[in-house]
């Protein structure tokens, strides 16, 4: 079956792409209105913020499954990795752009810093996707599935904007509440109970693990108290304060973080943004 799949998959998004020539009034617009964000935020080295529509790295990748997490990331990379014009990079998750592990901040571990793109992109080529079966192929493209860049979108976003602007995003949702359940049964299960953030929970209840999570939530600011107005939270969401709360919560909790897993609004706000 998979090789009698036909080409509309990727035609679609070869039509519908910004790596299209037929969308290149669109990026010159999108290229004007992105010089303030590069200035700001991004070190370009010896390379284009964008490349030209017909390189191979506008394949490599062309897209990325961003989470979020147990909500079916798994299938649909092994599903999409089926097809023969759709590869994989090394691993299913790369965690490259998870901003503990992003090594490319202007300064080491700071997350608020600049991305230092031409070093991102070297390493990305180099380790990561298949760049030759890319280069040799224009109807190919490559792609990874990593359900922590939505968790982390405060910072995740900005170094996949700086590194790779022309990457389309795949995003899964559920019911958060079953996201949520479906994590506490996934860690509970015999074969993980030994690992780091899944020790001890065989003991612990679903309530008393979303109650740890929620605690570490609001001490960090992240939930707003109960009594806030709505005019503190209006202008709460999407501010730097909301920003720094989110980065105090991941500093001090190297948790599952199950609760903040399934605050999609948090999280969404910063890729339309």
């Amino acid at each position: 079956k998979i090789q009698k799949l036909d080409q509309n998959l990727i035609s679609h998004i070869q039509t519908n792409d910004t790596f299209s020539p037929n969308r290149e009034s669109k990026e010159t617009s999108q290229l004007k209105s992105g010089l303030s964000f590069v200035n700001t935020h991004c070190i370009l080295g010896n390379e284009e913020w964008w490349p030209p529509v017909d390189s191979w790295k506008r394949r490599s990748p062309g897209f990325l499954i961003i989470g979020a997490k147990k909500c079916g990331t798994t299938s649909l990379h092994s599903f999409l990795g089926q097809h023969p014009l759709i590869l994989p990079g090394r691993l299913k998750e790369l965690l490259f752009f998870i901003p503990r592990r992003f090594p490319y901040w202007e300064k080491e571990k700071h997350w608020d810093g600049k991305v230092m793109v031409e070093p991102s992109r070297a390493h990305m080529y180099s380790k990561d996707y298949p760049v030759d079966k890319i280069r040799s192929n224009p109807s190919t493209m490559s792609f990874e599935a990593t359900p922590d860049y939505i968790l982390y979108s405060n910072y995740s976003t900005k170094a996949i904007l700086c590194t790779i602007p022309w990457v389309k995003v795949v995003l899964l949702l559920r019911n958060p509440i079953d996201r949520l359940f479906s994590h506490y049964n996934f860690l509970k299960d015999a074969k993980h109970v030994g690992e780091k953030y899944a020790k001890g929970l065989e003991k612990t209840s679903f309530g008393a693990w979303v109650k740890k999570d929620m605690k570490t939530l609001i001490k960090a600011g992240v939930i707003l108290p109960w009594n806030a107005t709505a005019s503190e939270r209006q202008t709460f969401f999407g501010s730097q304060k909301e920003s720094t709360a989110w980065k105090k919560y991941f500093q001090k909790n190297f948790g599952e973080h199950p609760v903040a897993r399934s605050l999609y609004a948090f999280q969404l706000e910063k890729w339309f943004s």
